[in-house]
């Protein structure tokens, strides 16, 4: 049975650089299953419609940092094994 990645807990944190014309973010978060607080090692996070593709993997800590995202609000796809895909 596939626990929902609704059960998982993402914080996610954007930032952007001080260049003046900057039309480009950095997304960092953490993904944890939202019942043990457990980090999810390897959970894959996409940057839905991103052209050129856009994503991370979580590390050791469930931390990742995608780089060179478009400014505005996005769609991020988190996908981990065990766990239904979740958008956010």
């Amino acid at each position: 049975m596939l626990r929902s990645l609704a059960r998982l807990l993402v914080f996610v944190c954007c930032t952007s650089a001080a260049a003046v014309a900057q039309d480009e973010q950095t997304v960092r978060g953490v993904v944890l299953d939202r019942d043990t607080r457990i980090p999810l090692i390897g959970a894959n996070i996409l940057v839905v419609d991103a052209d050129p593709l856009l994503g991370a993997a979580t590390d050791a800590d469930g931390r990742f940092v995608l780089h060179r995202v478009p400014l505005g609000r996005q769609t991020l796809q988190v996908r981990y094994i065990g766990y239904a895909p979740q958008l956010l």
